[in-house]
């Protein structure tokens, strides 16, 4: 095997079969050095691949190319759940998504040798398999979250996932009650047991684990405001009362007089402590989500002739309000989203055009001003 180098190139060497190999000395993950080898047909392929190595040293990159994408994941999962960051149905779900589907189409690639190119095949593969284009981009975020921790750790220079092109997600306009359906719901529920929870759900837009997780002590009925600070959520564990959402789902909210009156009536059938839930079944024990969706679909399906989901109603309540002149900051704030943009982007399709434009247009053209 004959040896020849560059100047600045470092070892490349001619093996006897007339390929050529270089070789760099790199930190590994696990604290030791170790001889990064690269392989090639030509000379100027290896000097490449050396050269791409050399940069990715120089930027502090711990290369190790025997970590393939699903170890990295495998790793990545355990120092999540050790952190305790991430509630434990979201560990299920991303467990769930790696092993269905992100290993089964990139798990066995090199984690620095994954690309762009790579997810988009993944999430092509998702989608033919039968899944939703939701899915599709559920793995794909789980994969972006998971590299930018490696980017963050110095693993790949690159968040491959986040270079990609998301699936396109045709826009679907979610279901969301009228007035009219909005009032014959409330006229149904009278004097349900959970006739307030259904009154305060389609009046805040609470999510379903924030309006189960209330508690008297989150409720000022004089001033007539509700602070909305936890949710219910259910856990492999049982139900358990965790944080919210995101920092932007912490927000206090006007209460409707709607909503203080039915709050006012449940409170003296449901008599208990500051800390007690507002909202229980009539053993006194939380009220299960599952419980709680299948009563809105059981009532709506009474009152309106079609089952209408928990979320559902949350969106009817952002509906209701753009549609009586709220303007999209105060929807947004009372929905606790984490931007202004999303709410956008959830509910521009009923939004009112300003008119100042087109007064405008009419103004300079010679139209008559409404």
């Amino acid at each position: 095997m004959g040896k020849t180098r560059g100047q600045g190139e470092g070892s490349i060497f001619q093996e006897g079969d007339g390929s050529w190999r270089a070789s760099l000395e790199v930190p590994g993950t696990d604290g030791k050095r170790h001889r990064k080898k690269m392989r090639g047909k030509t000379r100027k392929e290896v000097a490449a691949k050396l050269d791409a190595a050399r940069k990715e040293l120089a930027a502090g990159v711990v290369v190790d190319r025997r970590l393939t994408v699903a170890k990295f994941l495998d790793q990545w999962q355990q120092r999540r759940a050790l952190s305790q960051d991430l509630a434990p149905a979201t560990l299920t779900t991303y467990t769930d998504v790696i092993r269905f589907y992100i290993a089964p189409h990139v798990g066995g690639l090199l984690l620095v040798d994954l690309t762009a190119s790579h997810v988009e095949q993944m999430t092509a593969a998702v989608i033919a398999s039968g899944k939703s284009i939701r899915t599709a981009n559920i793995a794909r975020a789980v994969l972006r979250r998971a590299l930018k921790d490696a980017m963050r750790d110095g693993l790949v220079m690159r968040n491959a996932a986040a270079l990609s092109n998301p699936p396109r997600q045709p826009r679907r306009e979610g279901r969301t009650l009228d007035l009219d359906q909005a009032r014959a719901l409330l006229a149904h529920v009278s004097g349900h047991p959970l006739e307030a929870a259904f009154v305060v759900s389609l009046t805040t837009g609470l999510r379903r684990g924030e309006l189960l997780g209330l508690r008297w002590a989150d409720i000022d009925l004089g001033a007539g405001y509700v602070t909305v600070r936890a949710q219910l959520r259910a856990t492999p564990d049982g139900l358990r009362i965790v944080d919210t959402k995101n920092t932007g789902s912490v927000r206090m909210l006007p209460l409707s007089a709607l909503a203080v009156d039915a709050l006012h009536r449940h409170r003296i059938t449901s008599p208990g402590l500051p800390s007690a839930l507002v909202f229980t079944g009539a053993s006194g024990l939380p009220v299960h989500p599952d419980s709680w969706r299948h009563h809105v679909y059981k009532a709506t399906q009474a009152a309106l002739g079609e089952s209408w989901s928990p979320h559902e109603l949350r969106h009817s309540c952002a509906s209701i309000m753009l549609a009586s002149g709220a303007d999209l900051k105060t929807v947004s704030a009372t929905l606790g989203h984490s931007s202004i943009r999303v709410t956008a982007d959830v509910y521009a399709h009923l939004m009112r055009g300003d008119r100042t434009s087109a007064d405008v247009m009419d103004q300079a053209l010679g139209g008559s001003v409404r």
